[in-house]
């Protein structure tokens, strides 16, 4: 059994229906889930094949066109190492969810929708190392944007 395994309704009940609603916004969390940002750049895309590959089908990953939202499970924040290639965020902060069923563009869509696990975040932090998806969220004002909601 994978460490970060949910069953399909746990994963729904967590992140208060919004798989049945479609879509909406989240507070990030210990009840919901955290996530980790990263450019949607050609290497961040690599970076979920990698992650495709070492998980067997990567959890699930928002695509907003600029960023990659990987949604990783609750009490990651505290154990992150910090990497120039992805910004860990949780504790309160908004997240908004695109419906289930989008799957593509227009808009923010899943580029990967939701399984039965969250993102493993230490498969993700070495694949972020290693494919080094430019440019780093923590020099753009995506965290500003955050912080300030």
């Amino acid at each position: 059994m994978q460490p970060f395994r949910i069953s399909p309704a746990a994963f729904d009940a967590r992140l208060g229906g919004w798989l049945t609603d479609g879509g909406g916004s989240i507070r990030l969390g210990p009840t919901t889930c955290e996530v980790v940002v990263s450019s949607a750049s050609i290497d961040g895309l690599a970076a979920v094949n990698r992650m495709d590959a070492a998980q067997r089908g990567c959890g699930p990953v928002i695509d907003t066109g600029a960023w990659l939202y990987w949604l990783v499970p609750p009490g990651t924040l505290s154990r992150w190492p910090v990497q120039p290639y992805g910004l860990c965020l949780g504790g309160g902060v908004a997240l908004h969810l695109p419906p289930r069923a989008r799957a593509r563009r227009p808009g923010t869509f899943w580029l990967r929708p939701p399984r039965e696990y969250f993102v493993d975040p230490g498969l993700l932090w070495r694949a972020l190392m290693w494919c080094q998806p430019m440019p780093s969220p923590h020099d753009s004002e995506l965290l500003a944007r955050w912080t300030d909601r």
